[in-house]
């Protein structure tokens, strides 16, 4: 290994991190190239682990039989972080059966999204993808069935996931159309994100809900109906997983990772002509075709070569410059502008602006876990840098347009 000490490049993170297969002799070759550049352990365990990306790489070095030379202590915390992953991979997903079957008794429908979804399909085989979460998509006819249900199975609402407090999530719910639950087992929180809609106002990066309950499939697995989105919709949410990540600045290479595996995994299922006029129809040219472009511009994913023009455009939302994935200007202000615009009625965007600039000081523990009763007004202070930080993006993106 080289002497560097320096933090990797967004690509080179995604080339040691996207999942190989023995058989991908082009991109094991990539893997080793980059892996030999960095000597510094910790700085990469640090960003490994702070990403979500530490499972991914350690299997990784398995495959390649590259480990046998790195630090012992390196490696046996990288392993811990896998097998734990696994562990709670198996918590989770006993917790969504237990979920289904006493969901299927009670009449209640619902659709498996992003993690779990992808830990059934994309990750069987592999299932040391990290998850902080299980989110679910039901009717908004069912809100009440399912609250009343997540109850008897001894679900609580959040005081600590998602966005706020307790009450401050009740109080967001039937604006954001989203309630966070949550169920302690042993050592272990299982977190349950119900939602019965998604805010799309004007220039935001989501799909309409309704076309995400469209053209859903089925999978039996041990006896349980599991109902996810079709391959072509699942993609163009992760996309847009990916893009809000992005925005917000958080976990957004493992977003990259879960495209590049989720296009692989349905390769022979993947209708393009679909899936390009399902982006098109939802206003998402802009943002979904520049990722699929750079993904395959990269050699992560094949496309077909009828359809590569298509997905040329103007609006490059999302690009790499300098080995390092960005989002062009004025994005965060479109995306917070889009958030707001979607929310029904003045009273509710009054409410939830209001929420996010003033919260109550049990609210704020929650932003910021560590503060307590002496510096809370330093807490308050650098919530309000951030939220000056983003209101500037919001009326910048606003001026322009």
């Amino acid at each position: 290994m080289h002497n560097s000490f320096r933090q990797p490049t967004d690509l080179e993170l995604l080339i040691l991190t996207v999942p190989l297969d023995i058989s991908e002799k082009n991109r094991i070759f990539r893997f080793k190239k980059i892996f030999n550049i960095f000597s510094n352990t910790i700085l990469l365990q640090d960003i490994l682990v702070k990403n979500y990306l530490a499972p991914f790489f350690y299997n990784n070095l398995k495959k390649t039989k590259t480990s046998y030379y790195l630090p012992s202590p390196f490696l046996e915390r990288l392993a811990y972080i896998s097998s734990d992953a696994e562990l709670d991979n198996f918590i989770r997903y006993n917790s969504i059966k237990e979920i289904a079957e006493y969901f299927c008794k009670k009449d209640i429908n619902f659709i498996l999204l992003k993690g779990m979804a992808l830990f059934l399909t994309v990750y069987r085989k592999n299932p040391i993808r990290l998850m902080s979460d299980i989110d679910i998509l039901i009717d908004e006819a069912d809100v009440e069935n399912v609250k009343t249900a997540l109850h008897e199975l001894d679900y609580k609402i959040s005081n600590n996931g998602g966005h706020q407090s307790r009450w401050h999530s009740l109080m967001l719910s039937p604006i954001l159309k989203e309630l966070v639950f949550e169920k302690h087992f042993f050592s272990k929180t299982i977190q349950i994100d119900v939602h019965w809609g998604i805010i799309k106002g004007i220039e935001t990066s989501f799909m309409n809900h309704e076309r995400l309950k469209k053209d859903i499939i089925c999978l039996n697995i041990e006896n349980n109906k599991f109902f996810m989105l079709s391959a072509e919709n699942l993609i163009i949410h992760l996309c847009t997983n990916l893009y809000k990540n992005m925005v917000l600045k958080k976990n957004y290479i493992i977003s990259f990772c879960d495209i590049i595996e989720t296009m692989k995994y349905y390769k022979d299922k993947i209708d393009f002509d679909i899936l390009v006029k399902s982006i098109k129809e939802e206003n998402l040219s802009n943002i979904v075709f520049p990722i699929f472009l750079l993904l395959y511009k990269l050699n992560f994913v094949n496309l077909p070569d009828r359809i590569i023009h298509q997905f040329e455009t103007n609006n490059q939302n999302v690009f790499i410059k300098e080995e390092n994935f960005l989002i062009k200007n004025g994005q965060e202000g479109r995306y917070y502008s889009g958030l707001i615009s979607g929310i029904n009625g003045l009273a509710n965007k009054v409410f939830f602006v209001f929420s996010l600039i003033f919260p109550k000081p049990k609210e704020l523990l929650v932003y910021y876990p560590k503060s307590n009763n002496k510096t809370i007004i330093l807490y308050y202070l650098k919530h309000w840098y951030k939220v000056v930080i983003k209101i500037s993006h919001i009326l910048e993106y606003n001026l322009k347009i």
